[in-house]
């Protein structure tokens, strides 16, 4: 099982370790940085592009999409990613997030567990070069997140 780490900055840790190598490259965390907070409700392919590929010509972007995809589920099995359509999103059963443990214990009424996962802001200094509506994203993330805390 992998844990994906996004308060206080981001890491992919396997239970060998921090994960390192050409699947944790800053958009590719980025990508996974967007599926593990969006729990398993997933994006679409199109969200995603535009997110960490906006000024990128369409086919290009779609590309660039694809082989982050297929380094992902190379580094952290085939069934960490699902696809269903156009949707993607990641397996919880084999890539885990604090955000979605907080989130999960703040629905279940447990502000004690919430407040253990909450280790600092969001995304804490991380940025992604040319992807203004990524950063605006992580912005209202991290602000939703820092006010469920407080």
């Amino acid at each position: 099982m992998y844990r994906l780490r996004l308060f206080g900055g981001v890491a992919l840790e396997s239970p060998a370790g921090q994960v390192a190598g050409r699947a944790v490259q800053p958009r590719r965390l980025a990508l996974l940085a967007l599926l593990g907070a969006n729990r398993s409700q997933g994006w679409t392919r199109e969200k995603l592009i535009s997110l960490l590929w906006p000024e990128t010509d369409p086919v290009d972007a779609r590309q660039n999409l694809s082989q982050s995809l297929y380094l992902l589920r190379r580094a952290l099995g085939e069934d960490a990613l699902t696809s269903q359509g156009d949707l993607v999103s990641l397996n919880p059963v084999i890539v885990t997030s604090d955000v979605c443990d907080f989130v999960s214990a703040l629905e279940a009424g447990d502000a004690s567990t919430a407040s253990t996962f909450y280790t600092g802001p969001f995304l804490d200094g991380f940025y992604i070069k040319g992807a203004s509506e990524f950063e605006d994203w992580v912005e209202t993330e991290r602000r939703q997140l820092a006010d469920a805390y407080a």
